[in-house]
């Protein structure tokens, strides 16, 4: 079976052939290209954010204008984000493994959820050669988001949102075949750890966003 192929036909037949499979070449394979076509949506407008705004100024803190250098937008893409989709893709298979059996006697195991949800990043792999050929045509319409016209809005809106759109249904799909049940006992597998996950990272950021404040209040009253 040529699951690159069948996947977007028959996606419960590819996972069910990921799971007889006891290979995790080809989910890990996929995950990393996955992950690197996740890192690459960080590369639009990386060239056009503009760091001298009215919020720095009133801070004292105004900075010139620069750009993120490409390189390392690209080495987040690259590195970083595989190293962090692999680590969150490990933590949420095993959520969506013990909430499987916890909630609805669900039967996969840690490795099962693992490799289904790992395959599960395969249309972001779609986003490689979309953005690789969009970088050699015309760089500047994706690196700064003011030089992009309509129609490259259009197609960037719509690259996003298929692909996690499928994204999910493939994670959707890979759960329930993974724990042998519907596909609604799978959504709700999914759907407590992705709350507790939402909830955990607001928690991190406001903590950073609070940290901030009290830095900058620290640094003003100097």
């Amino acid at each position: 079976m040529n699951i690159f192929r069948t996947i977007w036909k028959n996606p419960r037949a590819v996972m069910r052939e990921i799971l007889d499979n006891r290979s995790f070449l080809i989910p890990f394979v996929i995950l990393y290209f996955g992950s690197v076509g996740v890192g690459l949506f960080s590369l639009y407008d990386s060239q056009g954010m503009d760091f001298s705004s009215e919020i720095y100024t009133d801070m004292d803190m105004a900075m010139e204008p620069f750009e993120i250098p490409i390189w390392f937008s690209l080495i987040i893409a690259i590195v970083i984000s595989p190293i962090f989709y692999f680590i969150s893709n490990i933590i949420y298979s095993f959520f969506t493994m013990l909430f499987g059996k916890w909630l609805f006697k669900g039967t996969g195991t840690f490795k099962d959820l693992l490799k289904v949800n790992s395959a599960a990043y395969l249309p972001f792999t779609v986003v490689i050669p979309i953005v690789g050929v969009w970088l050699i045509i015309s760089p500047d319409s994706f690196l700064d988001a003011r030089n992009m016209g309509i129609f490259g809005l259009i197609v960037f809106i719509l690259v996003v949102i298929f692909t996690w759109i499928y994204f999910f249904i493939l994670n959707l799909v890979g759960v329930s075949e993974a724990h042998q049940f519907s596909k609604w006992k799978a959504f709700f597998t999914m759907l407590i750890p992705m709350i507790l996950f939402f909830i955990f990272v607001f928690l991190i950021i406001a903590a950073i966003f609070v940290l901030l404040i009290i830095i900058f209040t620290s640094l003003a009253a100097v």
